[in-house]
């Protein structure tokens, strides 16, 4: 029988099999490339996004508040304006949760405040204690160090995979009084790992199948006889019949196609493990622990295969390492300096042991750490000044670990440092700058503070009285100023545009008109006062330059009430809101609609004075739209009047600081989790009848 074509068929089959499989190989293994390294770059930015928003946070918490807070250990208004800023950011950011931790854990690590997430439940307790368990350790080095840090990826049980980043929190003396984290969920970004792993093997399925098509194409064209002879062969051998005599040329045939299809699926399998094992690689992230310890993943994981392989090489790639390696052996004694460090200076270390080779304080911490590796068998990490040969002093970021045998035997140790100087130094000046920016709003809140009347001026006025000023921020847009006069006493108050700083500037400019506006000639026509007041406002707020006009859009809500010896009160009001309450009923003056500072008042004639006469049960309110516009309750809808009169009627007979605590009860639980939306200003009062022979006195 003439076998020669089918020989040289055989060869042709063979090329084209083998370039189908190297086209296939090829292919895949760039697509599967490219696409690990996109990811592996889109995990190393949310890294970094962690950590700066975590900076973010740390640089909008005021150290001594926060210290104050921790040593009352009470829930206290910092506490809520900390809840309220984390939950903000969780909103605006979209991360899954923040909160902060206190220093000083061992068994149990303690909280200071929480975002929410919602949907799940959370610790949002002040100084909840819970288990160190499951927190990383990059968090523990964080809060030891004060060096910011970020875990990689770990999974985060209910909350899915997670990022974490951690930077310090330094109270006013520059220790640390916290850490703040901020985690980020990738689980979209794992579970498109897991989809492009289908896709591949799907793809290679396909491919698969595409060539067993091509194969059968090309068998009809010329190998029908021994396809058929190999079919009935292998039939033979199904059964269990082995007693033929197999033809050669078939035999070859079926050799190189079993060949080729060995070797395709051993390519697959491997091209899968890998697709797998990069997918855990980049979601387990720096080191991930198991029943068996550590195991070493990423960059560190390399250093780990430099060490592994023969002396020449591992010294090779340990010198190309952007970091600094030394390695011990058992007796602590130094083996290995690599080209990193000996740039630094550390040269002719080798064979020295650790206490006599580098003998400053670096140096005993790092024994300290060896010692740590060697007992527990798990990397140490820990960060450290170091004074460098040539009198530099730089920070560095460490970790120890110790490398095993097979057997689970430490038979050397490996420390890798690197250098994070310039983060340390940033950080330090972000928390001088954030300091001096704090003492500036703090100063100006005294500031705010000294122009708030005094109780004995107010006590001249009211027979019982309540206020509650509670700016959203460290300062704020809404004031209250007083002044008394021989007949009586003037009450302003005042809601500016704004809060916090821009709204502080704003009542300074407003109380500075009340000085100037309201006198003896002209306090007790609060109409008169409230006209005069625009103009005034107006005046300063839009500037003429040229004819063209820059107007700024500010000015304020304003309600001036002139408050009788004889027990009387008169009130003009633009858009502020006046109760009155008898027992019986309340009565709302809604104020006009002006907006003070405008200049679009024509005249006083156009503002009305409401007076109400004297009457002993009479007990007078006022708030800012901080308490009624407030979001909250089940519908997030304003908070309204309805409630507030409900409270003010049903409490007529308690005393004003009783009425104002259970409205402030009534806000809080209404708000529930929703942040604050601006500064908070009631002021209750009931006036003091003075008679003619006392006011003589």
């Amino acid at each position: 029988m003439n076998t020669v074509p089918k020989k040289g068929l055989s060869l042709k089959i063979a090329v084209m099999c083998a370039i189908l499989v190297i086209v296939l190989l090829i292919g895949t293994l760039m697509t599967i490339s490219a696409y690990l390294a996109k990811q592996n770059l889109v995990i190393t930015g949310y890294g970094e996004q962690t950590i700066r928003l975590a900076q973010t946070v740390a640089s909008a918490i005021d150290p001594v508040r926060f210290t104050q807070t921790i040593e009352a250990g009470e829930v206290d208004d910092y506490w809520h304006e900390v809840k309220e800023f984390l939950d903000r950011t969780i909103n605006e950011t979209g991360v899954m949760f923040i909160y902060t931790l206190l220093p000083g854990y061992s068994d149990e690590i303690t909280y200071f405040a929480t975002g929410d997430i919602i949907g799940a439940e959370w610790p949002v307790d002040f100084l909840h204690t819970d288990t160190v368990e499951w927190y990383p350790p990059e968090l523990f080095h964080t809060m030891d160090t004060g060096i910011p840090s970020s875990t990689g990826i770990y999974d985060a049980d209910e909350f899915g995979i997670l990022i974490g980043g951690f930077t310090p929190l330094f109270d006013s003396s520059g220790r640390i009084a916290g850490v703040v984290c901020v985690e980020i969920s990738v689980s979209e970004v794992i579970a498109t790992i897991d989809r492009s792993m289908l896709v591949m093997t799907l793809y290679a399925v396909i491919v698969v199948i595409v060539f067993f098509i091509l194969a059968m194409f090309v068998a009809n064209r010329g190998l029908i006889k021994p396809v058929n002879e190999m079919t009935e062969t292998m039939s033979k051998v199904c059964d269990g019949d082995f007693n033929f005599k197999f033809p050669k040329s078939s035999i070859r045939e079926i050799k190189a196609l079993s060949d080729s299809f060995s070797k395709m699926i051993h390519t697959l399998h491997a091209m899968t493990d890998e697709i797998q094992n990069r997918s855990r690689e980049i979601a387990k992230g720096h080191l991930t622990k198991s029943d068996e310890g550590y195991t070493a993943k990423g960059d560190f994981q390399k250093i780990l295969d430099g060490v592994d392989a023969t002396a020449e090489n591992a010294a090779k790639y340990l010198d190309e390492v952007a970091c600094g390696v030394i390695l011990f052996d058992t007796d602590y004694r130094i083996t290995f300096v690599n080209a990193y460090n000996r740039n630094l200076g550390y040269t002719n270390l080798t064979g020295k042991k650790l206490c006599d080779a580098i003998s400053n304080n670096a140096g005993a911490v790092m024994a300290e750490k060896l010692a740590e590796a060697a007992r527990t068998g798990e990397p140490a990490f820990y960060g450290v000044e170091i004074l460098l040969p040539d009198g530099r002093k730089i920070h560095t970021n460490h970790t120890m670990v110790a490398l095993k045998d097979k057997a689970g035997e430490a038979v050397s140790f490996m420390n890798v440092a690197n250098d994070v100087t310039e983060i340390v130094n940033t950080q330090a000046e972000l928390a001088k700058r954030l300091q001096t920016i704090n003492e500036g709003i703090r100063y100006a809140s005294k500031i705010q503070m000294s122009i708030i009347p005094d109780d004995a001026e107010l006590k001249k006025a009211f027979l019982d009285y309540s206020i509650i000023w509670m700016p959203r921020d460290v300062v704020g847009g809404d004031i209250y100023w007083a002044k008394n006069f021989d007949d009586g006493t003037v009450l302003c108050v005042c809601d500016c545009t704004g809060h916090g700083t821009p709204g502080a500037l704003l009542t300074m400019l407003v109380v500075s008109a009340f000085e100037s506006t309201i006198t003896e000639q002209s306090h007790t026509d609060t109409a008169e006062v409230l006209y005069t007041l625009d103009r005034r406002l107006a005046t300063v707020l839009n500037v003429k330059n040229n004819n063209n006009y820059t107007d700024i859009n500010d000015g304020c809500d304003l309600a001036v009430l002139f408050i009788s010896n004889d027990g009387s009160v008169s009130v003009s009001s633009g858009n502020t809101n006046i109760f009155v309450c008898d027992g019986k009923s309340v009565i709302r003056n809604k104020g006009q609609k002006m907006f003070i500072g405008e200049g679009k008042i024509t005249g006083k004639d156009n503002i009305k004075t409401v007076t109400y006469p004297a009457n002993p049960a009479n007990k007078f309110y006022i708030a800012s739209d901080g308490l009624y516009d407030q979001i909250g309750g089940e519908e997030l809808i304003p908070y309204g009047y309805d409630e507030f009169e409900k409270i003010i009627l049903a409490n007529h007979n308690e005393k004003h600081s009783t009425i104002s605590e259970k409205v402030w009860y009534s806000f809080e639980n209404y708000r529930g989790d929703n942040a604050r939306r601006d500064d908070f200003e009631l002021i209750t009062f009931t006036p003091k009848i003075i008679k003619e022979e006392d006011n003589n006195v």
